[in-house]
């Protein structure tokens, strides 16, 4: 699936930013879906989900054509909104303790490769989505409660410590930003990060958001 996002990146001032954070929550709660999914429904949607694309669907082709796709999606928007030479999907994974400093480094760059979710475990399917999203199937990029929450303890805390990310605002950072924009623990960063959500869900299923995620 081919999807054309435009997505407007200026940015705001502090305190203009600390307004539009809490009118973007009022829009959401007011907009949204509201009802959690129970985790039977959850798994009920996992497992159709799974069924669907790998025991009722036998056009593995299709499948193929449909992932190949989402890549292409996904590296057209590395290339655009991510600058530097040759922005790669692929990457080696650095991992870093709480102070920052580097502790190791797996696999080399490029040797990952892009499965589609039919072919992913449903349990970590699962599970994923239980620990990052629990109401990923049912919300629409954002989840309001967890905005709710996480707004009283920033603005008990006086500074952010609690981002709320559900699985499509992850998704969105993680294309749409560079890794010194992903670093700003700011506020304008996470409206930036709902307002890619918001599209996201619009133009993508969430069977390919989960894919591409």
């Amino acid at each position: 699936m081919n999807a054309n996002i435009t997505f407007s990146l200026s940015k705001q001032g502090a305190p203009w930013a600390r307004l539009a954070f809490l009118l973007l929550l009022m829009l959401w709660l007011a907009g949204c879906e509201q009802g959690r999914s129970t985790q039977k429904e959850t798994e009920e949607r996992i497992a159709s989900s799974i069924s669907a694309t790998s025991v009722s669907n036998p056009d593995v082709s299709a499948q193929q054509e449909r992932s190949s796709h989402l890549q292409q999606d996904v590296e057209a928007y590395m290339r655009e909104f991510q600058p530097g030479p040759l922005p790669r999907l692929f990457q080696t994974t650095r991992l870093y303790d709480r102070n920052g400093v580097l502790i190791a480094e797996l696999f080399n760059e490029g040797r990952r490769e892009w499965i589609p979710l039919a072919q992913i475990s449903p349990h970590l399917i699962e599970a994923t989505v239980a620990v990052e999203d629990a109401t990923f199937f049912t919300n629409l990029g954002i989840d309001p409660m967890r905005v709710a929450s996480a707004a009283l303890q920033n603005v008990k805390q006086g500074e952010i410590v609690s981002g709320a990310s559900t699985i499509t605002m992850q998704l969105a950072r993680n294309i749409f930003m560079t890794p010194a924009e992903r670093m700003e623990n700011t506020l304008e960063r996470k409206q930036l990060e709902a307002q890619i959500a918001r599209d996201l869900t619009r133009a993508y299923t969430k069977d390919e958001i989960l894919e591409m995620y």
